[in-house]
């Protein structure tokens, strides 16, 4: 990662804000203690309420207010026509759940073997830990619906893992420190704030607070965001911004897995003629929701443990050219389809399976033309360093071809390396044949 700075008995503050913090002697000690017993409450907790999760899962929803994903008798009685039984639909849910928690364990599980002498490293594996045992939340609400007695510790849970460990991450990654320093002031007092929601939550007769606290969540999250914009533009070293890269770019494939599910509830005015109701409207999410989220994870250990051995801008690049290529196919698909429909109804008075045809065939032509606009558009606007000299590789390589002359071909190589590359110092060495 970057330069390391020991911690003996107490933080130690120096004016390096790109150092990181390490732990030791007692500090690490009783770090990595409080890690054992919050990481191994949260598996236990998560694994209890798996056959408590599984019966409430079977059972019908017959009242107003019914746990998450649990199917009323009208939605049980379509399940045979998707092909599904209600222990299937049960099991289906559940594996939804330990998917996340085993990706999120067992890299948070990895990042504490090999760095949990780094304050962040020990932060975040707890976090991924916690926050993948609680976010769905259906298993360990389970847990605390059938002991009352085990309400407090699995409400601190799910404080832990999705508002405290989570923006406590965003505020200090990548080096284990607060930038700015009065973030430190703010996340406690988010802290202070939200602790006292969750226990006002579990009094007796008292309606849920924590769904008006939602705004300021989310105002936490962005602030907390923010705050990694400003260290990657002002404070983070190399290093360190490839770090912050792999981390944003995990989230934006997780946003943009997320964001798919608009496409299907919101862009298409007929998804309950689609079929996708009951049993699918608890599936879909779940399976688009579980590999989304799945990726945070990957980035993390990416950013973490073995950065170094990929080039992230790449992987960027490539995101946002295919997920721009991917948008405006679909508009495009959507479109003609509607379009076409439309213009065919009116003259024959019924649907046509040719459109698909089309609209198909329209996608596979415009394919390449579009994959090389966006990918010269991108690589000009926010690659452009790389652009140029990619464009001066080309032009040499046709110049190559060309020239015979050697002195005129190393003067061009030599200036060719000098505008794409930059150096300090440039020499040419070359190795006469001997005859």
């Amino acid at each position: 990662m970057t330069t390391q700075q020991s911690l003996s008995n107490s933080p130690v503050r120096t004016p390096d804000s790109n150092q990181t913090l390490i732990l030791q002697g007692r500090w690490l000690k009783v770090a990595r203690i409080g890690w054992l017993v919050l990481a191994t409450s949260a598996v236990a907790l998560f694994v209890l309420g798996v056959p408590l999760r599984y019966q409430e899962l079977i059972s019908p929803c017959l009242g107003e207010t019914c746990p998450a994903n649990q199917l009323t008798p009208e939605a049980i009685a379509q399940l045979p026509a998707i092909g599904i039984t209600l222990s299937g639909y049960a099991t289906l849910m559940i594996s939804f759940s330990t998917i996340l928690l085993v990706v999120f364990g067992t890299v948070g599980l990895l990042i504490f073997w090999l760095r949990s002498n780094e304050w962040i490293a020990l932060s975040s594996s707890l976090w991924l830990i916690t926050f993948g045992a609680t976010l769905w939340e259906g298993e360990v609400r389970a847990v605390a619906a059938t002991y009352p007695e085990l309400q407090l510790p699995v409400a601190f849970l799910i404080l832990l893992g999705g508002t405290i460990l989570l923006h406590l991450f965003f505020f200090i990654f990548p080096n284990g420190r607060f930038v700015p320093e009065w973030t430190r002031r703010l996340w406690l007092i988010t802290v202070l704030i939200f602790t006292f929601v969750t226990i006002a939550d579990l009094r007796p007769g008292r309606e849920a607070l924590y769904e008006e606290f939602v705004p300021l969540w989310m105002l936490m999250f962005l602030v907390s965001i923010g705050t990694q914009i400003y260290r990657y533009r002002s404070v983070s070293g190399p290093n360190e911004r490839q770090q912050t890269k792999w981390v944003i770019s995990a989230l934006f494939i997780t946003f943009l897995g997320l964001s798919s599910l608009f496409l299907v509830w919101v862009l298409l005015p007929n998804n309950r003629d689609l079929g996708f109701e009951g049993a699918l409207a608890e599936i879909i999410p779940g399976v688009i929701g579980t590999f989304s989220f799945s990726v945070i994870p990957l980035g993390i250990s990416f950013s973490i443990l073995r950065y170094r051995l990929w080039d992230i801008d790449i992987i960027i690049r490539r995101t946002v050219q295919y997920g721009v290529i991917t948008a405006v196919l679909l508009l495009v698909y959507f479109g003609s389809v509607t379009l076409l429909q439309s213009a065919l109804t009116g003259v024959t008075d019924s649907q046509s399976p040719i459109v698909i045809v089309i609209s198909t065939l329209l996608i596979a032509a415009l394919f390449n033309p579009l994959r090389r606009r966006v990918q010269n558009f991108i690589d000009r606007r926010f690659f452009r360093r790389k652009y140029d000299a990619a464009q001066i590789l080309a032009q040499f390589a046709q110049t190559a071809q060309d020239e015979v002359d050697m002195e005129n071909l190393s003067a061009v190589l030599i200036s060719v390396v000098e505008e794409s590359l930059k150096p300090e110092t440039v020499t040419l060495w070359l190795k006469r044949r001997v005859s």
